[in-house]
């Protein structure tokens, strides 16, 4: 029983935070991808009235473009939660 408890433990202190790591990062990711990218496509599409983000890019050109989204999404969220703050006191 208690080389039962200590292989056990053992897995625990092992998987448990390697578990965590894993749904932390897919939390982040998904959070990054959804909520940033998403704001700042919107955000790009209103102030350039339609003609930023395009869409048919190459690979190389498509992952700058896809972190200048999330960049102006995150740029956007900051904008708002510091107003938000600002004018609440």
């Amino acid at each position: 029983m208690l080389v039962v408890n200590m292989i056990l433990a053992g897995l625990t202190e092992v998987l448990l935070p390697f578990i965590g790591r894993i749904i932390i990062c897919l939390v982040v990711d998904i959070f990054i991808h959804l909520i940033l990218y998403f704001t700042g496509h919107g955000v790009l599409k209103v102030f350039t009235l339609g003609h930023y983000p395009k869409q048919n890019l190459g690979c190389i050109t498509n992952n700058q473009h896809h972190n200048h989204v999330i960049l102006v999404g995150l740029i956007t969220w900051l904008v708002v939660i510091s107003l938000g703050i600002y004018l609440g006191s």
